[in-house]
């Protein structure tokens, strides 16, 4: 009976060793595990940093190219009310050539219509200065 408890004993012994040596194993194991997580925990954290970082750049690009729209905008309608204003010019100015033309025809018919009244007075005057001269001929004759 005792030499069957001491190989009962002595199986127990092996697999206690065995169970002792899996468990340093397994807490081997574990540390890596528990290395491997906080690494990962780490790998995170760094992640989730350089994502809140670039979504405040992100925010802040979003800002510039809104600031550049407004700006733009404003630009834009200030070259429109420029553009209006000197279009507003040139038609003034085009109105005021207009008249002026007008003028200038008037003024041009006038003086067509004064130098036929002027061609027909000379004639008229050349006329009667001939029949004066005629009759100052007969007079003196």
């Amino acid at each position: 009976v005792r030499r069957h408890g001491a190989a009962d004993l002595a199986v127990l012994h092996c697999e206690l060793d065995e169970r002792r040596t899996l468990h340093e194993q397994l807490q081997g194991r574990h540390c890596d595990l528990e290395s491997d997580l906080q690494d990962a925990h780490r790998a995170h954290s760094d992640i989730a940093s350089r994502a809140e970082e670039t979504e405040l750049a992100f925010q802040h690009l979003r800002q510039e190219l809104a600031a550049i729209g407004d700006q733009s905008t404003q630009r834009r309608d200030e070259l429109r009310s420029e553009a209006d204003s000197q279009l507003a010019s040139l038609q003034r100015a085009h109105a005021g050539r207009d008249s002026l033309h007008a003028e200038l025809q008037e003024c041009q018919a006038l003086c067509q219509e004064l130098e036929e009244k002027l061609a027909f007075a000379d004639r008229d005057g050349a006329a009667e200065r001939a029949a004066l001269q005629a009759e100052l001929d007969e007079g003196r004759s």
